[in-house]
């Protein structure tokens, strides 16, 4: 059996780009226990009676245990309790107003520390209520006209701004800047095959919907009974990937964005490395150089094939061939409509008659199967709530049984918003990574337990004989769930945990959040649900899980990392791009996500103020300001 070795330059090379990876100092955290002289505060830098509590806790715990060496309970639990080696320290945030980054004076580039002409101080302002989006953006350019603010993008002025800007453009301080993003995995909010169970409120999809996605009732899915077999291999499987697959998402973009985006549905960074072995030598070397055959979608049928598009189609429908498809038509209703529109409303339409001839009690009294699109965020663009009437549109015109009812919030503390948000009413999860080395191994990962993947790709290869047809329509996919278990045999591979490996897909559903804890957990099988509980105190507190022969737990972020980092390596691109393509049908597209769209043009304007001298390129992290020069 092949071994895998872990690639250390993929990991070298991403290791200073955040403060991920960056030492515990033993010594600071050493004086902070022994004079208990730490403070506890939440992320906005207040004082609550629930963290006052967490602290005194934590000063009471015995010194000599690992966790408090750690500082687990406190180091960089917040900015005031973390020491930064970096350019720049979060001095963190202020009456939850504005978050505020701090010169490191000590930094080990003297250059930098010591020079006059460097950005001291980078503070973000948050807006504290709720604004239309032509007030937000007309508040933002006020106070860049004021010298207030000092950079603001191009693309968010409204076009009456733009004239204005425009008649002026060196006064204004129009840049022209490269957007690179090699490291920030673009995923928000995406659908699960394992929906949370015991959610505050109930469910936003009806029963049929519940029993077609989820092959489970509503009563069944709350009592945590989910299985993930429907969404996985059966009718859930066809129904999302029918749905996703008749939308032309570049026009999704055109509508969002003005024109200005495209879509992006893998769920990469377009500029990072694919990171195969032959990285070095092949002619394609990032996602973004494959980006029209992993942006592609298939679809699955009633039989579990996937769909002939006909023609020069085949079984998959890429950007262009959707572009070249619509490019005639004039008005945005038709040019929603992918190149395979109209295979995938007679797919569709079989899909709900075979489900009916076969679970002739589903179907309720109206009809419909009702689901929901969910957008994450408060404050939602007129153009982004177009878009998505219009993706709703589309999706109901392939079957007049499908209801896509649409839910924004404006107040985030809305205990539905909560529920969608944390819990999963709608069958999401709340999901965000960044890189922790180049490579799409990371990107994937960091899908690995919050999604969670790496339960699936198990239950895959648990029951690849089960379901053969699965490996016919994803044979990369199959591949890779079936190698992660030979993985997890080779020796040094081994996983400690309450739950043995081949059955991480049986947890309860609702715990995937807090996964470490349960795995360092005792746990039950619950004979009901086949499912493993965590098994709680009288104070309702997990029991410490003790492995037998004075094993440790296993690392489950350490282990996935490696895993995906030596599986990437092991691959060439153009092996790695077909298992991309195969991922990006089958993780799927939440309609709602702000995450699907990036900028066509790798170049982009911005204002910057005229007093700086700034970088090429921009990217998300704050240490794109160590570049940044005061021109004075």
């Amino acid at each position: 059996m092949k071994v895998l070795k872990f690639k250390w330059i993929n990991f070298f090379d991403q290791l200073m780009h955040d403060y991920t990876f960056y030492p515990a100092p033993s010594q600071y955290i050493d004086d902070m226990n022994a004079t208990n002289g730490y403070k506890l505060t939440n992320y906005q830098g207040d004082v609550t009676d629930k963290v006052s509590a967490l602290e005194t806790k934590s000063k009471a715990m015995d010194k000599s245990k690992l966790t408090a060496k750690l500082g687990v309970y406190w180091y960089g639990v917040t900015a005031n309790s973390t020491l930064y080696s970096g350019p720049y320290y979060a001095q963190g945030f202020v009456s939850g107003q504005s978050e505020i980054f701090k010169k490191n004076t000590h930094f080990a580039e003297k250059a930098f520390a010591e020079s006059k002409n460097t950005v001291n101080e980078i503070i973000t302002n948050y807006q504290q209520k709720t604004l239309s989006p032509e007030e937000f953006n007309t508040n933002i350019f006020n106070l860049y006209r004021q010298g207030t603010t000092s950079t603001t993008p191009y693309s968010s002025l409204t076009e009456a701004q733009k004239q204005i800007v425009n008649q002026d453009p060196q006064g204004f301080g129009i840049r022209l800047f490269k957007r690179e993003n090699t490291n920030s995995a673009p995923y928000d909010i995406i659908q699960t095959p394992f929906v949370f169970n015991n959610v505050t409120a109930d469910y936003s999809f009806n029963d049929a919907y519940a029993q077609l996605m989820y092959g489970k009732t509503i009563e069944e899915l709350k009592a945590g009974k989910g299985t993930g077999d429907a969404y996985i291999y059966g009718t859930g499987l066809s129904f999302r990937t029918l749905l996703q697959a008749a939308i032309n998402w570049n026009t999704v973009a055109d509508v969002r964005t003005n024109g200005v985006s495209e879509a992006w549905l893998a769920k990469l960074a377009d500029g990072g490395n694919i990171g195969g072995k032959d990285q070095e030598s092949s002619a394609e070397k990032t996602p973004f150089d494959v980006k029209d055959k992993i942006n592609a979608l298939k679809a699955v049928n009633k039989d579990k094939q996937l769909v002939d598009f006909g023609g020069n189609l085949g079984k998959d429908l890429n950007p262009s061939e959707n572009d070249a498809a619509v490019r005639d038509r004039s008005n945005v209703n038709d040019k929603i409509k992918s190149a395979g529109y109209e295979k995938i409303k007679e797919a569709v339409k079989a899909l709900l008659d075979e489900f009916e001839r076969t679970h002739q009690n589903v179907r309720p009294a109206d009809g419909k199967y009702r689901f929901t699109s969910f957008y994450p965020f408060i404050n939602q663009s007129k153009e982004f709530g177009e878009s998505l009437k219009f993706v709703k549109e589309a999706i109901e015109g392939l079957d007049s049984r499908i209801q896509l009812d649409l839910v924004f919030f404006t107040d985030n503390k809305d205990p539905n918003y909560v529920a969608y948000i944390n819990q999963g009413a709608n069958g999401t999860r709340n999901v965000g990574w960044s890189y922790d080395y180049n490579s799409i191994g990371s990107g994937y990962d960091g899908l690995s337990w919050n999604w969670p993947l790496f339960p699936t790709l198990i239950k895959i290869g648990v029951e690849k004989d089960s379901h053969p047809e699965f490996a016919t329509a994803f044979p990369r996919i199959a591949k890779l769930a079936e190698d992660l278990l030979a993985y997890q045999e080779q020796p040094g591979h081994e996983f400690v945990s309450s739950v043995p490996f081949k059955e991480l897909y049986k947890v309860e559903p609702r715990r995937y959040t807090v996964l470490p804890t349960l795995l360092a957990s005792n746990v039950t099988k619950n004979s009901v649900t086949d499912k493993y509980e965590l098994v709680l105190t009288e104070k309702n507190r997990p029991i410490p899980y003790k492995p037998q022969g004075n094993k440790q737990v296993t690392d489950i972020y350490q282990y996935s990392a490696v895993f995906w980092n030596q599986y990437v390596a092991d691959k060439t691109n153009d092996y790695l791009t077909e298992l991309m393509e195969e991922l990006t049908t089958f993780l799927g597209i939440e309609y709602s996500s702000a995450t699907i769209t990036k900028a066509k043009d790798s170049f982009v304007n911005v204002l910057v103020q005229k007093g700086y001298v700034a970088p090429y390129t921009v990217n998300n992290s704050v240490d794109m300001y160590v570049d940044w020069r005061i021109n004075k």
